[in-house]
Formats: structure tokens, C-alpha cells, sequence
């Protein structure tokens, strides 16, 4: 009876020496309440087998729920040594913790994940589902992108198009490109259920400014929704911006795919505002948008600016924007974008 009520209670967790706090609900560990939190607790495997998530109790009590091998010595023990991965809290807690605040805190990891599915999501491209291994989780940031290899194929640089709270499943939107086989080879069916994909990475600076409370703008061109996506998703876990703009330019032959999930958002958040326009065509409408774009949306110098697509749209967009807006902080990408 008592752990079926514990089992339904939410409990308050301070990190130190961040200072940052989330809530763990039921029976969720800590590093899962963590990670849908939107905050990057150090870890590794996720089941308790390699140490890496090892954090500290100071105050409050917590209890085992996951199964680890993972061991500690008595010394340990007695100065409060848990692992975030395996034990929930049984009250508020204060834990000392490892968090990665920069890219530059991320490593570089090549991890060997099963195809989990591959679903259509428009003319050409497809929504592609890895699932790491119980014995290793990919660990990245919101936004950055990975390398894929399967076989003797040629790799594929792609944007991550999950959120980093989902350590179970990867998603990666995969448009056919013809230098590039791997893209071929996923949409035409040719790689079957759990066939290996190696995943190397993660890379990149497109990435929230963890301790920012700016309000964030996103532009989303082409196939620059899939770290778009990843980035809105985290930033609504971490509930610090006071607004979200998304503004999607969609391009042939995709256009624009997982329209219902955006406009979920819209329903589902408050502070969160979308809109979906023509793709550009050329410089000069280019230009014209972002005039009017940066009037509607950069007016402020309480804001951030990320921009995803085609690097011929997106650097020229960038640029306009720029010079529209010179005070509002930039951050660019077209890692895994067809030009």
C-alpha cells in the first residue's frame, strides 16, 4: 500500500551545483525525469551498467527501481552515491550531479543502433527509427546532428530530429538524395527490420543556450524541420522561454510534412505560435520576407534566432536577417538539407 502511493506522488529534485530543479513523477527514475525535464544529466548506458550517471544524495531519500550491476564500495554508499539511472525519489531531493552545459561537454560516440522503422512522410523522404542498445544510449544535445553508416555504404550526415528525452528511439528525416545510397537504400525498402545502423556523433553548435531566458524563433526550410523539430520539443520540456515561434518555408518535393504536429503544438502550448508559408523562390523574395518577418518577430532584443534548411536559402536568409536585426543572437544549420 505505502509504495503504491509513493509510486504515485511527484517529488521536486534540485541539482547541485547548477541549481537547476525538475519534477520526477512516479516511478520514473531520475535521469528519466532528467531527461524529459530537458536537462543533460551525465549518463551513459541508461541501465545501470556503466556508472556514468553516479550522482550524489544530499538531502531527501530516494528508492531503487531499476535493476544495476553497476556497484559502489561502502564508502561510497555512506557519503550518499546513487545512480540517476536506477532509483526515484521517495521525497524532494537536493543530488549532486554532472550536467553538460556546452557542446564541448557532449563526447563523441559511435554507437550501433537496429533499424526500428521507416515511415513515409512525404513525396521522397521518410521518418527513419533507430533503437540503441540496452547497454548504450546516444548522448546529445537538442539540434545537433550524427553520421550514419550501414554496410559498405557511403555515411550520411543528418540532423537528429528526436528530442534527447527520447533515449529509446532515434528519428532522422531521410530525403532521397541521389549522391548518396543510404538514402536509396531506407526509402526502397532495401534494409530490413533491425538491420545495424552505426550512428557517430553527435556534432554541431545548433543548440539552446542552456541558461538563456530568451524567447526563441525558429525557421524551418525544407527538410530543416527535423533539428527544428528536435529543438522546439526540448524547449518546451525545459519551459524557460516565454514564447516559441515557428515559421516552416516548405520546398518540392517535400513540402509540408507533419503539418498536425505542429499545429498540436499550437493547441497544446500557450506561449507557442506557428506559421507555414510558400518555400522561397529566389533572392529577392528572400529579401522581402525577411523585412517583413524580422518586423513581425525580431523587434526585440529578448529574443534568439535558429535557422534550418538549404544552405542557398538559408545562408542568404540568415544574412538578410542579419542585417535586419543585428542584436538578436543567430545560430544557422543545413547538415542533412538538399540543396
Amino acid at each position: 500500500m505505502g509504495d503504491a502511493i509513493l509510486i504515485r506522488m511527484t517529488h521536486r529534485v534540485r541539482i547541485e551545483p547548477s541549481g537547476r530543479e525538475f519534477d520526477v513523477e512516479g516511478d520514473d527514475t531520475l535521469l528519466e525525469g532528467a531527461l524529459r525535464a530537458g536537462l543533460a544529466l551525465d549518463y551513459g548506458c541508461g541501465n545501470g551498467n556503466c556508472g556514468q550517471c553516479r550522482a550524489r544524495l544530499l538531502a531527501g531519500e530516494v528508492r531503487r527501481t531499476r535493476h544495476h550491476d553497476f556497484t559502489f564500495g561502502e564508502a561510497e554508499l555512506l557519503d550518499g552515491a546513487i545512480l540517476a539511472c536506477a532509483v526515484a525519489p521517495a521525497s524532494d531531493i537536493v543530488i549532486e550531479a554532472g550536467e553538460a552545459d556546452s557542446v564541448t561537454q557532449i563526447p563523441q560516440q559511435r554507437v550501433t543502433t537496429r533499424l526500428l522503422e521507416v515511415r513515409t512522410l512525404s513525396d521522397e523522404l521518410a521518418a527513419v527509427s533507430l533503437r540503441p542498445p540496452r547497454s548504450q544510449r546516444l548522448r546529445f544535445l537538442a539540434g545537433q546532428h550524427a553520421t550514419l553508416t550501414a554496410g559498405d555504404l557511403p555515411p550520411l550526415e543528418l540532423g537528429i530530429a528526436s528530442c534527447p528525452c527520447e533515449e529509446l528511439r532515434l528519428e532522422f528525416h531521410v530525403p532521397r538524395l541521389a549522391d548518396a545510397p543510404l538514402t536509396a537504400a531506407l526509402l526502397d525498402g532495401d534494409l530490413r527490420h533491425s538491420t545495424p545502423i552505426t550512428i557517430d556523433g553527435p556534432r554541431g553548435d545548433f543548440v539552446l543556450d542552456r541558461d538563456s531566458n530568451r524567447s526563441l524563433v525558429f525557421i524551418a526550410i525544407g527538410t530543416g524541420f527535423a533539428p527544428v523539430r528536435s529543438l522546439v520539443e526540448h524547449a518546451q520540456a525545459l519551459e524557460q522561454a516565454p514564447h516559441i515561434h515557428l515559421e516552416r518555408l516548405p520546398l518540392a518535393p517535400h513540402g509540408l510534412y507533419l503539418e498536425n504536429l505542429c499545429r498540436s503544438w499550437v493547441d497544446a502550448f500557450d506561449d507557442f505560435s506557428y506559421t507555414a508559408r510558400d518555400g522561397p523562390a529566389g533572392r529577392d523574395e528572400l529579401t522581402d520576407f525577411a523585412a517583413t518577418f524580422a518586423n513581425k518577430h525580431l523587434g526585440s532584443d529578448d529574443c534568439a534566432l535558429f535557422i534550418a534548411g538549404p544552405a542557398r536559402f538559408a545562408q542568404p536568409l540568415a544574412d538578410a536577417l542579419a542585417e535586419q536585426s543585428a542584436q538578436v543572437p543567430l545560430r544557422i544549420t543545413s547538415v542533412g538539407c538538399p540543396a
